[in-house]
């Protein structure tokens, strides 16, 4: 009888289990899920907001960084001159590179709480950064057969010119306990000069013995050389972000953030070369002669998709101030940006890449 009492409790127990599990399938919550959440629909979790909630406040902040950038981008070489040493023989040198190093620039952005709205935010940036730098080269051109004696002395200067500008929409929220994080939607400007020149000369005799005195003889070359080129592009795409706050307690906080931009970019830009020299050769049948060479080359309205990759890792520290009537935030950290160009002023393709120190402010109110 026991048993008989125990099988027909459980069997009880199993059907109410189903017969709830329908009633739920048949029954579904008052929210439609995908859509938006109403008050009292769900309760609150680690999902809640992590926007700065301050007494009296206009929901307003700003931002400012010092950006500490170095700039490394394909193809900062010096050109090497075309001209012909005389008897078809060419100037053969490996060009030096031209390494700017780090420079200083800005960013600064405002936002502000978009109220009724979930507390989502509205936030734009702008970033001002400069850089240039140059080198020189002196290389010896003597080898043997034919001998070869003379010099190839160059200067080469580059210089960028970047502007960025973002205008995004984010939401704070709390992933954990100790973990918040920000995704990051918008749009992103970009507008980028390169201006790139260099300017040499060379001294260069020639000489060459054969059997047949009509192709033995010795040429000198004398000749200076310059190459200007410039180009201009501006970018516009959407953007995607994601920031994450890791919270150590204190204030402190560990940051990392990481971004995709797909940009439509379109180019313009030209490049002049000279050349100017005289070339003497004394074997038979040949005349001393000047020469002025001049080639133009331009390009405008070339068009093309482009991706661009900015990371950033840091440490920062925050808090409440003023009887939680404002907030302060700072952090140090460090800048990896990439972005993949189609053109550039020398080669013809490469990538651009600006990685430095940043150092962040915030101020809410």
């Amino acid at each position: 009888m026991n048993k008989l009492k125990q099988t027909l409790f459980l069997t009880g127990m199993v059907s109410s289990a189903f017969l709830h599990a329908d009633s739920n399938f048949e029954n579904p919550p008052s929210y439609l899920p995908g859509e938006k959440i109403k008050e009292g629909q769900l309760p609150g979790g680690y999902n809640k907001s992590a926007s700065y909630k301050l007494k009296d406040s206009w929901d307003v902040y700003f931002t400012a960084d010092y950006i500490c950038w170095d700039w490394l981008q394909c193809g900062l070489k010096l050109d090497n001159p075309g001209g012909f040493l005389g008897f078809g023989e060419t100037i053969s040198v490996t060009p030096a590179t031209i390494s700017p190093g780090y420079a200083s620039g800005f960013q600064v952005g405002f936002g502000f709480n978009m109220r009724g709205m979930d507390d989502w935010n509205f936030y734009s940036q702008y970033t001002y950064y400069r850089n240039s730098g140059s080198t020189s080269q002196f290389a010896d051109l003597n080898r043997g057969n034919p001998i070869i004696t003379g010099t190839l002395n160059a200067h080469g200067s580059a210089s960028i010119s970047f502007d960025m500008l973002d205008a995004l929409i984010q939401r704070p929220f709390y992933f954990g306990k100790k973990l918040t994080a920000n995704f990051v939607t918008g749009l992103k400007a970009l507008w980028i000069s390169n201006d790139y020149d260099v300017a040499g000369s060379v001294k260069a005799t020639m000489s060459i013995s054969a059997p047949s005195p009509y192709y033995a003889g010795q040429a000198t070359n004398d000749f200076e050389y310059s190459s200007d080129s410039d180009i201009s592009s501006w970018s516009l795409g959407p953007k995607f972000g994601f920031e994450s706050n890791w919270l150590l307690g204190y204030g402190v906080k560990v940051l990392s953030n990481v971004s995709v931009s797909v940009l439509y970019t379109q180019y313009s830009g030209h490049k002049e070369e000279t050349s100017v020299g005289f070339l003497e050769t004394n074997n038979y049948g040949s005349k001393p002669y000047d020469y002025d060479n001049t080639k133009k080359s331009s390009y405008n309205g070339v068009k093309g998709i482009k991706p661009m990759l900015e990371t950033y890792l840091g440490l920062g520290w925050g808090r409440y101030i003023c009887n939680e009537q404002y907030h302060l935030d700072v952090a140090a950290g460090w800048d990896f940006d990439l972005l993949r160009l189609s053109k550039n002023t020398t080669s013809g393709s490469g990538n651009l890449g600006l990685s430095g120190f940043n150092l962040k402010f915030r101020f809410d109110f």
